[in-house]
């Protein structure tokens, strides 16, 4: 893989070849987007780039051969220039809950580090993964190391959001903005690159709402389908439920988001309170089908649907839905989520939203 294989987000991909192909490397760079856009693997083919020992030139700048030792040693994780840091946990002494940091020890080994030369390469790359986890005292190790760099030391930051990080430390990188792909080009990439039939590839790119990580973990995945059936189910007991139902259907809420954990991409966030993950994802699975049966209901056709995945059509699961109990199951949801994301008690947040839900619909 080089950088001329990245899927989307081709402004940012001509940058960096240009600053290859014209020897204006930067020191820091800070890689900005949402997850699961390829902030990370352009991390890595950059500095294979930066470090090939065959580069190749193109109309756009210069890339990676992909082939040569200095390349497979990047790929393989075994080469001393190239370090990518991610956060870990820790037990905080006054938390219960583990909490995940870039701790000062990591940044402080880096500094270290980068003072001396390169092994065996031309640059010396630090991809700091989560960036916006840094304690502050890692924060201010990062911006010391970037008030005085080192000689071909490329430091790259990575970051779904950028208002985390302290604008002294913005402010001393070159930032690259990455952004979601557009659906046609992820389809083209599972079509070439896994040999899915155009039907499949499409579906997988709804999905994954511009996000390629996610469409690739889709497409791996033997077990999506009927993922996507139980969010189905869910939602229809949901709509008709009882109040005596609403524990059992909180539980399955968690179980179905655990279902997708196993399906989609590791990311160091999901290491921390996975049962607070586990139930985002379950209700942004459940509000991707509402959206769907709304959808169907102004008129769409099932086909240009995210969640068509069923043998039968989505319509037969809604011929008996209200648009308003729709409606109401989704401000219900949404405000969980607002909770969740703000360290609510995930279990009390799903039962007390799902109540809310039933008595509105004047069930006793």
């Amino acid at each position: 893989m080089a950088l001329k294989d990245i899927v989307g987000n081709e402004g940012a991909i001509r940058l960096l070849k240009m600053a290859c192909a014209k020897g204006k490397v930067a020191h820091a760079y800070a890689f900005c987007g949402p997850a699961h856009v390829g902030k990370r693997t352009t991390a890595v083919q950059f500095a294979k780039a930066l470090n090939c020992l065959n580069q190749v030139a193109d109309g756009e700048g210069v890339d990676s051969c992909d082939i040569c030792q200095s390349c497979k040693h990047i790929d393989s994780g075994t080469s001393l220039d190239v370090q990518v840091i991610t956060p870990t946990a820790h037990q905080d002494e006054h938390e219960e809950v583990r909490a995940l940091s870039i701790r000062v020890d990591n940044m402080r080994r880096m500094r270290s580090d980068a003072m001396l030369s390169a092994r065996h390469s031309r640059f010396k790359v630090y991809i700091i993964d989560d960036a916006e986890l840094a304690t502050e005292e890692a924060a201010n190790c990062i911006l010391k190391t970037l008030e005085e760099p080192a000689h071909n030391v490329v430091i790259i930051l990575i970051t779904t959001n950028q208002m985390a990080l302290p604008r002294t430390v913005i402010s001393r990188c070159q930032v690259v903005r990455f952004g979601l792909v557009p659906a046609h080009k992820i389809t083209e990439a599972l079509v070439n690159r896994f040999g899915m039939e155009s039907y499949a590839a499409t579906l997988c790119a709804k999905l994954s709402k511009g996000r390629p990580g996610l469409a690739f973990a889709f497409a791996k995945s033997e077990s999506i389908k009927d993922t996507i059936n139980e969010a189905k189910k869910l939602l229809e007991h949901i709509i008709v439920a009882e109040p005596v139902e609403v524990i059992k259907l909180s539980e399955r809420i968690i179980a179905l988001g655990a279902s997708l954990s196993k399906i989609l991409p590791s990311s160091s966030a999901d290491a921390a309170e996975p049962e607070r993950k586990h139930a985002l994802r379950g209700i942004d699975t459940l509000l991707g089908c509402i959206r769907d049966n709304l959808a169907i209901l102004c008129g769409m056709q099932a086909e240009h649907t995210m969640t068509h995945f069923a043998e039968e059509a989505p319509k037969q699961h809604i011929v008996h839905y209200e648009p308003r109990c729709l409606i109401r199951l989704t401000e219900a949801l949404m405000k969980a989520r607002r909770a969740l994301m703000l360290n609510a008690n995930v279990q009390l947040t799903l039962e007390v939203s799902l109540l809310r839900y039933v008595y509105a619909n004047g069930r006793n």
